[in-house]
C-alpha cells in the first residue's frame, strides 16, 4: 500500500563530521499537527540514537520517517503511505530501513478479578 520508500544514507570518515544543528531541519520538517514522534531512543553507550515519526489524519496513518544516527552514518527513511507500525517488523534491515527496528510485540492481558470478586477461603 505504500507510495515509496525514500532512504538517505550518509556515511562519515570519522565522528563528529555532523551535529545536532545538521540534523535540526530535517526535524523541523516533522512537527506540526499531522506529525507525532512515536519513539526517541538515545543510548549513551552505543551512541546511537533512533526517532521514529508517524503521520496521521483522524485515525489514519499517512506515512513515517526514520532517522538513525550514528557517529559516523546518519540514515533517513520515508515510508510514503498507509503503514502500520506493526509493518516496520518485515521492512526492518530491508531497504536500508536499519536492523533492529520493530515495533513492540503485543502484549495479552490476562484480566485479573477485581476485590470484590475474589473469594477467600
Amino acid at each position: 500500500k505504500l507510495n515509496g520508500i525514500y532512504v538517505r544514507s550518509l556515511e562519515f570518515k570519522t565522528p563528529g563530521e555532523f551535529t545536532q544543528a545538521d540534523v535540526e531541519p530535517i526535524r523541523a520538517q516533522l512537527q506540526g499537527p499531522e506529525w507525532s514522534q512515536m519513539v526517541d531512543v538515545d543510548s549513551k553507550t552505543d551512541k546511537e540514537k533512533v526517532s521514529i515519526y508517524i503521520k496521521t489524519s483522524g485515525d489514519r496513518t499517512l506515512g513515517m520517517v526514520i532517522l538513525a544516527e550514528e557517529p559516523t552514518e546518519l540514515t533517513f527513511v520515508d515510508l510514503d503511505g498507509p503503514i502500520n507500525p506493526d509493518d516496520l517488523n518485515g521492512l526492518s534491515g530491508n531497504f536500508g530501513i536499519p536492523k533492529g527496528i520493530h515495533a513492540r510485540p503485543k502484549k495479552t492481558v490476562t484480566p485479573q478479578p477485581s476485590p470484590e470478586t475474589t473469594v477467600k477461603k
